[in-house]
């Protein structure tokens, strides 16, 4: 499933990704979930969501890649392997434009 999402520009006119990230164990942290997209390309940022009353991880986050083509060999490649026990679903990305 792909989705325009309209971001504040960091490089005019260029694209980027924000990968929805699924399944995650809630032991993984924003450090972890960066360090295993980065061995695919630049991360901008990686983001684990939290309860709100618990600040304990809901399980998923998104991780944001300048790159398209780095996002889409990450998302090829991770897509369901095990990360701390758990496996982890990349289905669900989002095209990042920064108009010019």
């Amino acid at each position: 499933m792909e989705r325009s999402l309209l971001c504040s520009p960091k490089e005019k006119g260029s694209l980027g990704m924000n990968i929805y990230v699924g399944n995650l164990s809630f032991q993984m942290t924003e450090s972890d979930l960066g360090t295993e997209f980065e061995k695919f390309g630049q991360v901008e940022r990686a983001v684990i969501i939290n309860d709100k009353l618990t600040q304990k991880s809901k399980g998923f986050g998104f991780v944001e890649m300048p790159s398209v083509a780095e996002a889409e060999a990450a998302i090829k490649k991770l897509d369901g392997i095990s990360l701390k026990a758990r496996t982890v679903g990349t289905g669900v990305k989002f095209l990042l434009y920064f108009p010019q």
